[in-house]
């Protein structure tokens, strides 16, 4: 039951079986809203109108490397892990990034009756899977930690364990995996609009005047709210924070690891898989730390007010909630466009490919990928 006025005949029942008619009746009730904190208002419209407008921008430029990254990528070949692993991440930054885009188009600047038609549902049921398609590069990102951390750890072992087969096989895994749970997650969404208008809605008037609602009928509507529990639950919120913590912890021994294989002088000779990294090799680690480092900044903030919220919603106020999320989404989207600028930085194959994917558009000669 809930609370929703204050006057009314104590003891008076009225069965509405449109949800649109117990709007027109409390369109009838008055109702003493309470007055807006303080500062509300300002918070609301810096959300709206400057995280907003920055989160879209970075968003455009992300999905925009992303491509970049992919091209470049296609053109070097997929026949490493790495590639494909580099490959994969950019395919979920440009689906985050676009969708990314779509949420925040449709959740701060179309008009809120738009959102009532049949076209702005079908977007909303849409705007869900920017959260998957991170889901998926976090998963992404936990591979390529681990694999590049096995590769300091047992190097003569680590390209007959991790093969381009079981890699590949890891990342659609876990894309299928975390569709299953959004899939999971919107059918229960649907289910209970679909059960909100099919229930029975009860108003009656406590002895104080006040009206309350009572509402049968809502057995697919309590269907499709536990699949909307457990879809986000298992689907998202524990994958995610699994998952941080997974590239966390990776980072960090693989961080370790590292330094301790450069700093050993005496590594060539007494070591019992006497093999030296090669440039390349330390390239790419530098490069996969710095890709972790970027993905554990801008997503550990975004992650503990998930996390708390999903322990108990009631800890941090609505209100909070709502800003904090923008910001830290903001913060978030920056991770899918600095990974160019690492690529660029660390990798020459893939340096050299960018530079001849302009020569050619400008008619200059091409130089060496390698």
């Amino acid at each position: 039951m809930s609370e929703l006025g204050k006057t009314g005949e104590a003891g008076q029942t009225l069965v509405l079986r449109e949800p649109s008619q117990l709007v027109q009746l409390t369109e009838q009730v008055e109702m003493d809203e309470p007055a807006a904190p303080s500062g509300v208002t300002e918070i609301l419209v810096f959300k709206d109108t400057v995280i907003t407008s920055l989160t879209i921008a970075v968003y455009g430029f992300s999905a925009l490397a992303s491509i970049i990254v992919m091209m470049v990528f296609w053109k070097d070949g997929l026949r490493s892990t790495s590639n494909i692993s580099f490959f994969a991440l950019s395919i979920a930054d440009l689906l985050t990034s676009l969708f990314g885009i779509s949420g925040e188009v449709i959740n701060n600047v179309m008009p809120q009756d738009a959102m009532n038609d049949a076209i702005g549902l079908m977007v909303l049921y849409f705007f869900p899977w920017v959260e998957t398609f991170y889901a998926v590069g976090s998963w992404i990102t936990a591979i390529i930690t681990w694999e590049r951390l096995w590769c300091i750890a047992f190097p003569l072992k680590v390209r007959s364990v991790f093969t381009v087969k079981l890699v590949t096989g890891l990342i659609v895994g876990g894309f299928v995996y975390l569709v299953i749970g959004e899939t999971c997650f919107l059918l229960g969404l649907h289910y209970r609009i679909k059960g909100s208008r099919e229930a029975i809605y009860v108003p009656w008037f406590d002895e104080v005047g006040r009206l309350r609602l009572n509402m049968t009928n809502t057995e697919t509507m309590e269907m499709g709210t536990s699949m909307v529990y457990y879809g986000r639950m298992l689907g998202y919120n524990i994958p995610r924070f699994v998952l941080n913590v997974a590239v966390a912890i990776g980072t960090v021994l693989l961080v370790v690891a590292f330094l301790r294989r450069i700093r050993t002088k005496r590594a060539l000779t007494e070591s019992k898989t006497p093999q030296k990294l090669s440039d390349r090799e330390k390239r790419l680690i530098q490069s996969v730390i710095a890709v972790c480092l970027i993905y554990i900044v801008t997503s550990t903030p975004a992650t503990v007010v998930d996390t708390v919220a999903m322990i108990n919603n009631s800890l941090i106020a609505p209100m909070t909630q709502l800003f904090l999320g923008s910001l830290f989404n903001l913060i978030q989207s920056l991770n899918h466009g600095v990974n160019i600028f690492i690529y660029l930085a660390a990798n020459v194959s893939f340096r050299n490919h960018f530079k001849n994917m302009f020569r050619v558009c400008v008619g200059e000669e091409r130089v060496t990928a390698r």
